[in-house]
């Protein structure tokens, strides 16, 4: 299966040598040249490129939309641009001009991570892939926010242990945010949903303790 890269850039020269580039080596490329054109192409790919100063906005705010690694482009990647990014998600940030192969580099390396990292879990009918952050059930595909997909991934990171609700909300808010045990509660719950996992087969609830996947990585 080809990898699907995202990339939204204005500038014809610089997204044509962006795209061409990458297509030669394998990949296959979606290429909006505004906000307006990315909402109309379909988001779920395994990487996205983005240019942060657009005609019709910026970049950033494409990115809650996106269940992917992120690179985001700017010809000024300022530190108050770069933290942005960073709260939002962005994996990579990098300034214009660059060199076309610095761009590869970066973007082979975020993805062979990803590949390294990522595990599918399936149970009958229901199939868990954190890579591309879906839950499969019955064929039908639902796509996991940050947030949740994060939540997975301590849970199956740390099977068959326990998690307790504060290493969750460590891992998955941040100590600079300040959510209790019940918005972790809350969060399983809608997961388990997702799953219909109504015995608790995929998440087990330990008692004063926390949580614990119950699924073996396929």
């Amino acid at each position: 299966m080809s990898i699907k890269i995202l990339l939204l850039e204005d500038d014809h020269e610089l997204g044509s040598l962006i795209k061409e580039e990458l297509e030669g080596r394998g990949y296959e490329m979606q290429w909006a040249r505004d906000l307006q054109q990315i909402s109309t192409l379909n988001r779920s790919v395994d990487l996205a490129i983005l240019d942060l100063f657009l005609p019709d906005g910026k970049g950033f705010e494409v990115v809650p939309d996106l269940s992917c690694p992120i690179i985001m482009m700017s010809a000024l990647s300022d530190a108050q641009n770069r933290l942005r990014g960073a709260e939002l998600g962005v994996v990579d940030f990098i300034p214009k001009p660059f060199l076309i192969d610095e761009l590869v580099i970066k973007l082979e390396r975020i993805l062979n991570s990803k590949i390294q990292k990522s595990r599918l879990w399936i149970g009958g009918a229901v199939e868990l892939d954190l890579n591309k952050k879906t839950i499969t059930v019955d064929g039908e595909v639902q796509w996991l926010n940050k947030r949740d997909a994060r939540l997975l991934e301590i849970l199956t990171q740390r099977y068959p242990s326990v998690v307790s609700r504060d290493e969750i909300i460590d891992f998955v808010y941040g100590k600079e945010q300040n959510p209790s045990h019940r918005t972790v509660d809350n969060a399983v719950v809608g997961i388990r949903q997702m799953l219909r996992d109504e015995d608790n087969q995929w998440i087990r609830s330990v008692r004063g303790q926390g949580y614990q996947w119950m699924k073996e990585g396929e």
